[in-house]
């Protein structure tokens, strides 16, 4: 499991957070959903010790997330972005089948605006999602044909030195690959 994955014991499978973790966890819960860091907060001040458990259910999906932010600002703002709208459409939709069911068809049609507004928003975020992963793939497209001309016009000499390598007959004059 190593240093991504410290663990209590050999047995147990509690995944141990360190307090920056569990801080960058919460800094992330509460940027998708406000009141649940809040209340995380509050758990932790009256049960300090009892915190790991319940960060560790969000530690996997947001791992990513963590690692975002450290590499790629914008990407990360980008998906916690879409994280929150995606909640904050399917709690406006449960209102709206609430409301729909009791026949308030003024509220329906206010939350139908609302979830809409949401959803149409989200589907721009993840349009720029999109964009920048196609622009970030491009860049290792490029990056790989480049490397493939490279050891294309370097053919010769990549075999001959893998052939010196295999057979021991490596020039021990000539830096090493």
């Amino acid at each position: 499991h190593g240093k991504d994955f410290p663990m209590r014991g050999k047995r147990s499978r509690e995944l141990l957070l360190t307090t920056e973790e569990r801080q960058s966890l919460i800094e992330i819960i509460r940027m998708i959903h406000q009141e649940k860091a809040e209340q995380l907060e509050k758990f932790a001040a009256d049960h300090g010790d009892r915190v790991n458990a319940i960060l560790r259910r969000f530690w996997h999906p947001l791992r990513p997330l963590l690692e975002l932010k450290k590499h790629d600002q914008e990407m990360f703002e980008l998906k916690v972005n879409d994280m929150r709208l995606n909640r904050e459409a399917g709690e406006l939709a449960h209102q709206f089948r609430q409301a729909h069911q009791r026949g308030d068809e003024q509220e329906s049609q206010d939350l139908r605006d609302q979830v809409t507004d949401r959803l149409d928003e989200q589907f721009e975020v993840r349009q720029k999602i999109r964009e920048r992963e196609l622009d970030q793939l491009e860049k290792r497209l490029d990056g790989m044909r480049t490397l493939v001309e490279q050891r294309q016009s370097s053919r010769q000499e990549l075999i001959d030195e893998q052939f010196a390598r295999l057979t021991g007959q490596r020039d021990a004059n000539r830096p090493e690959w």
